[in-house]
């Protein structure tokens, strides 16, 4: 980025490179644009590669696994969900058959299904819009920031 950023500056603002001196040497305008231009063309495939690791490690990382949500043969559709949202649904599930359980005894000295399995509930969900939250970044991060604002430059600076 800082010599794609360099060169853009240097081309756009009309900088002369003819008198630039590098330890006491003078590579002339032709040889500094060749070398950077070089040096872009390094950069720019060293980061891609760098970048194809994150985005792998990304994919892998992140990816939610998918169970299927609903096996019913008269559900709308069977649709993949994440885990937290198979979580989420076997919580209630659970909650709903406990209901049916204790519907005549009197559990006074623990806590309310209710009151628990929704904590549960909600706890879940809120963890799910956390992690949507932190794949969003991510991805902002990983193909925008990462990826095409480098790469972009350095093409760029390469057609100047």
């Amino acid at each position: 980025m800082a010599l794609a950023l360099a060169k853009i500056l240097t081309v756009t603002t009309g900088i002369d490179a003819n008198d630039l001196s590098i330890l006491n040497v003078t590579p002339g305008s032709q040889s500094l644009e060749a070398i950077t231009d070089f040096l872009l063309v390094f950069l720019a495939a060293n980061h891609l590669l760098s970048w194809l690791g994150d985005a792998q490690s990304f994919k892998a990382w992140n990816r939610p696994t998918k169970s299927v949500a609903n096996m019913s043969m008269f559900a709308q559709r069977n649709e993949p969900i994440s885990e937290i949202e198979y979580y989420v649904s076997q919580v209630k599930e659970y909650h709903r058959l406990q209901k049916q359980r204790h519907t005549n005894i009197s559990l006074k000295s623990y806590r309310a299904p209710d009151e628990f399995v929704s904590e549960l509930v909600q706890s879940s969900k809120d963890l799910q819009k956390s992690v949507d939250r932190l794949n969003l970044h991510a991805r902002l991060y990983l193909w925008g920031w990462y990826l095409a604002l480098p790469l972009a430059s350095a093409a760029y600076a390469l057609l100047l």
